[in-house]
């Protein structure tokens, strides 16, 4: 079923500055707007609030940044270098549009410490989480449980 508005006339009359603070002041509730200027259209009101630019323009993400975007997390960029990547965004819409399209940040390499139990420990765990086994959150507690090796290790060299 299609909605009609009522047309009103109009008055021609051009905008004054009490009637443009009148809609930067109240600019989400139209209906508000529509009381206080009873001589203006919600249709003037509304074409008003986008020529004075009170209301926010909306960004669609186009397929070249959403596969830009897809191709960062799964080569597991941090925050900041998705962050940077998109420089008219904030991080907030960024990792908004990423949860929208179920993107999922690829695990990188975990730094290696230069100890070779710790490291295998630590490698381990990253390939087991790959593979859905242990979490890589538990890889620092492998690898405390793993001081006795390190401490052969010591022993030998």
């Amino acid at each position: 079923m299609r909605r009609y508005f009522r047309k009103r006339a109009s008055s021609g009359a051009r905008w004054s500055t009490n009637e443009d603070q009148i809609i930067a002041t109240f600019y989400p509730d139209y209906a508000q707007m529509q009381r206080c200027l009873p001589a203006r259209s919600y249709y003037a009101i509304r074409n008003r609030v986008k020529t004075l630019g009170v209301a926010t323009r909306r960004h669609v993400w186009t397929n070249p940044e959403v596969i830009r975007l897809r191709t960062l997390y799964l080569r597991g960029a941090t925050c900041a270098e998705v962050t940077a990547a998109f420089p008219g965004f904030s991080s907030q819409q960024v990792a908004s549009k990423a949860r929208h399209i179920c993107l999922v940040r690829g695990q990188r390499e975990p730094y290696m410490l230069g100890v070779p139990p710790i490291d295998i420990v630590r490698k381990q765990a990253v390939r087991n989480a790959h593979q859905g086994g242990c979490r890589p959150i538990i890889m620092n507690l492998w690898a405390r449980l793993e001081v006795r090796s390190l401490k052969r290790y010591v022993r030998q060299n």
